[in-house]
């Protein structure tokens, strides 16, 4: 079910991402006006009642994503490596990440922001 959820909204934003390619962009001449919002808010679609933590996070970054993140980090890494640095520098370890580890590091950023601490030390 969440595999078609996520082909339908590909398709939508494709769909929209089509529609951008006609827009006519101008200078932003003054303050616009506000708005009220009168849409449904929340979620609006149904989710099975038995659906996992993990599921919902991949409708948000899915495979694709994620071998993005991994492809442009590697990259920026060999970029960073390329340029002069010293013997001891921190990027001279480095080692081309995954997806494994990407979602590790996602994870652990959205449970850092969850958990109140007095202070983080690095």
């Amino acid at each position: 079910m969440l595999e078609a959820l996520a082909v339908d909204e590909e398709e939508e934003l494709n769909s929209v991402a089509d529609s951008l390619d006609h827009i006519q962009w101008n200078e932003f001449s003054n303050r616009q006006q506000s708005f009220t919002f009168t849409g449904k808010s929340g979620l609006l679609m149904d989710l099975p009642s038995d659906i996992r933590a993990s599921e919902v996070f991949t409708l948000f970054l899915n495979e694709k994503l994620i071998s993005l993140l991994v492809t442009e980090t590697n990259r920026y890494a060999e970029q960073k490596l390329q340029q002069e640095m010293t013997e001891h520098a921190r990027l001279n370890r480095w080692k081309p990440t995954n997806s494994a580890e990407i979602n590790k590091f996602i994870e652990l950023m959205i449970w850092m922001g969850l958990v109140q601490t007095p202070l983080v030390r690095c």
